[in-house]
C-alpha cells in the first residue's frame, strides 16, 4: 500500500475518533454508481487471505 496511503489512512482514523460527531455512512461518501457496484460485491469471492499483507 505504501507509507504515504498508510499515514493518510492513520490521520483519518485518529480525526474520526477525535470527531466522533462527524460520522458518515458508506453510501454518503460514495457515488451511487459505486454504493451498487459496492454493493453487488460478493464477500465469500474475496479471500480472508487477500486482506492482509505478509510481513
Amino acid at each position: 500500500m505504501g507509507v504515504f496511503w498508510e499515514n493518510k489512512i492513520a490521520e483519518r482514523i485518529k480525526y474520526a475518533d477525535e470527531n466522533p460527531e462527524e460520522r458518515y455512512s458508506i453510501d454518503q461518501v460514495m457515488s451511487a454508481e459505486e454504493y451498487e457496484s459496492f454493493r453487488r460485491i460478493e464477500p465469500d469471492s474475496i479471500a480472508d487471505e487477500d486482506f492482509f499483507e505478509d510481513e
